[in-house]
């Protein structure tokens, strides 16, 4: 009997647990897409398969906003080391019950079986694999970065202006081909153990130069299809950073899903690097992450740490008659009159907000709108009235 009699009859080859699911070929996957992409009245469509493979439901809702759900979701299964024989196993068990599925891409699944050949890999010492960059050569430990950057040699003035801001400025740590990785070693095998293990974010530094370069056109396509890979569906759309520094460019469809922060609009130029701190700086959902360099919180995750704890702190005084608010040059506020003027009294860990004498006179009992920043880059809305008698903000 031949293995695709044997999957309709409800026989899964033991061979076909041997096999990985991502063995499965386009035109097989696409296949399997045409039966589990429609909405059934019975429920059993890729949505079904997302929670039989433990996916939660945040990560099901983001990908119900694209329109390769199935795909989404066979892709998942890839990064949880589904088999063959198991995807079929799945299909087959209630509440799923695709025999439909099934019996339709017998020949093309047994095909891929049949075809699948195990990659071959030569044995290299762990110790010199693991060398990729110079500040591992020189400290003899694996150095981490908060994001790699993939960008064009001509562009070395914004790569230098990136630097100052981010590692000088915010303390982070990027990742420079032409300056971090060492000589000799294989360009493609170390940019994907950096962007996989070693790298919390990828910036692509969009320029003319860039998008003109055929090369670095199919890079950046692998890239970013490489990243969208490692990430669990939650983190996918924050993995990625693209920064557009010409104008003029048409920025590629695959990157279309994508918020792409503009270097070139003057009226955005302000937010760009507070925007892109925030961006570095934001927590991933990857299980097993990596937490920064060394393994260790980076400053614009101990600031977030900090925030945290200072509007948690405001929050469980409310009803005190002074108000606190974390001590940051980032809080923003918004004053209901533009005569009012706030100075900030040094504390501790905290700023009290008091208006100066100057502007207590003319202004009796204005109230005032603050802004406090939360740890997701948002902000939440405070407002606060000034009390004559205790000379602070109350609620």
């Amino acid at each position: 009997m031949s293995a695709t009699q044997k999957l309709i009859d409800g026989t899964i080859p033991a061979e076909y647990y041997d096999v990985p699911l991502r063995a499965l070929n386009h035109q097989t996957r696409q296949e399997i897409c045409l039966y589990l992409d429609p909405n059934l009245i019975t429920g059993n469509n890729w949505k079904m398969m997302a929670q039989m493979i433990g996916m939660r439901a945040i990560e099901i809702e983001t990908i119900e906003l694209r329109t390769n759900m199935t795909e989404c979701v066979l892709r998942e299964a890839f990064q949880r080391n589904y088999t063959v024989g198991q995807f079929i196993e799945l299909m087959r068990k209630s509440p799923m019950e695709r025999l439909d599925l099934i019996e339709g891409c017998a020949n093309l699944i047994a095909n891929d079986v049949r075809n699948y050949r195990p990659l071959q890999v030569a044995e290299v010492s762990s110790e010199a694999a693991a060398i990729l960059t110079l500040g591992e050569l020189a400290s003899g430990e694996k150095e981490y970065f908060d994001a790699f950057v993939s960008y064009h040699p001509e562009d070395n003035a914004f790569i230098r202006e990136l630097i100052n801001k981010v590692e000088i400025e915010f303390g982070m740590k990027l990742c420079i081909r032409e300056r971090d990785l060492c000589m000799g070693v294989s360009e493609n095998l170390a940019t994907a153990e950096l962007m996989e293990k070693r790298c919390k974010r990828v910036i692509l530094v969009l320029s003319q130069n860039y998008m003109e370069s055929e090369e670095l056109q199919a890079i950046l396509k692998w890239q970013i299809q490489f990243a969208q890979a490692l990430a669990p569906a939650a983190d996918r759309m924050h993995k990625i950073v693209p920064l557009v520094i010409d104008s003029g460019i048409t920025v590629p469809k695959i990157l279309l899903p994508y918020n792409v922060s503009d270097y070139t609009k003057a009226y955005t130029r302000e937010w760009f690097w507070s925007r892109l701190e925030g961006s570095l700086s934001a927590p991933t959902n990857s299980s097993g992450g990596y937490e920064g360099p060394a393994g260790k919180l980076g400053k614009a995750d101990s600031l977030r740490d900090d925030n945290v704890s200072a509007v948690s702190s405001c929050s469980s005084s409310r009803s005190s008659s002074s108000v606190h608010l974390p001590t940051q040059e980032s809080i923003y506020r918004e004053s209901r009159r533009d005569e009012s003027r706030v100075s900030a009294a040094t504390g501790s860990n905290q700023d009290t907000l008091e208006r100066s004498s100057s502007g207590c006179s003319s202004l009796s009992g204005p109230s005032s709108v603050f802004y406090v920043p939360l740890p997701n880059n948002s902000k939440r809305k405070v407002k606060y009235k000034w009390d004559k008698t205790s000379a602070s903000y109350t609620t």
